[in-house]
Formats: structure tokens, sequence, C-alpha cells
């Protein structure tokens, strides 16, 4: 007889009577999450902000507004922020544009699913 149950990290844990918790295998039971976005640091600039402690993102997520644009928005938890910057595709897909930045007080923030 074995049992079969789920674990909230989206893998199941297999066991017998007679095994271990050692001897159980996690198996994979969802596709790899593909992602909406990859971007390659291609410079680092030494400023007041970027030496402050504890100003790391916390989270950070891509979303869009009503008028569908996009955006790449860090959650900095130490700040009480969200700082959101706006980006558009350039005609060439693999570049981006870099707009505005948007700064919202906040404590905590998640992207919501479209319906």
């Amino acid at each position: 007889m074995s049992c079969h149950t789920p674990s909230p990290r989206g893998h199941s844990i297999l066991a017998s009577p007679n095994s271990t918790l050692n001897e159980t295998a996690l198996l994979p039971e969802m596709e790899p999450i593909l992602p909406d976005l990859c971007i390659e640091q291609l410079w680092t600039e030494t400023s007041a902000i970027s030496r402050e402690k504890g100003c790391q993102a916390a989270k950070v997520f891509i979303t869009s507004d009503l008028c569908e644009n996009r955006y790449l928005c860090f959650l900095v938890e130490s700040h009480q922020q969200l700082r959101c910057v706006k980006f558009l595709e350039s005609n060439e897909t693999s570049q981006l544009i870099f707009a505005s930045v948007t700064v919202i007080t906040a404590k905590d923030a998640a992207p919501l699913e479209s319906r």
C-alpha cells in the first residue's frame, strides 16, 4: 500500500509503509514556468540609492494597466514602495525601451490575473 500526498510546492511525495522520509522521492506534477521577459544587466551605476542598505526588491513582477501599458514592478519593503517602470518593445522585439518610473506607497503588492 502506498499513499500520494500533494505538497504546496507542486510536487508529490510517494511513500510506502516501509519507507522513511529520506527514502521518499519528489516527483514534479507541473510543467516549468516559462518567463515572459528576460533581462540582461548591461551596466551598473553607483548612486546614493543603490548603496542604501535594505534597498533590494522583495518582489518583482510584470503587470499591465487598462490601456495595456506594461510595467516591470519592484516592491521595496524597507521603503514601503512599489516602483513601476513602464516599458515598450522596440520594432526589434529583442530590445526594450524603458520609459517613466512611478513610485507608489505600498506594504505589499502582487499582479492581478486577467479575466
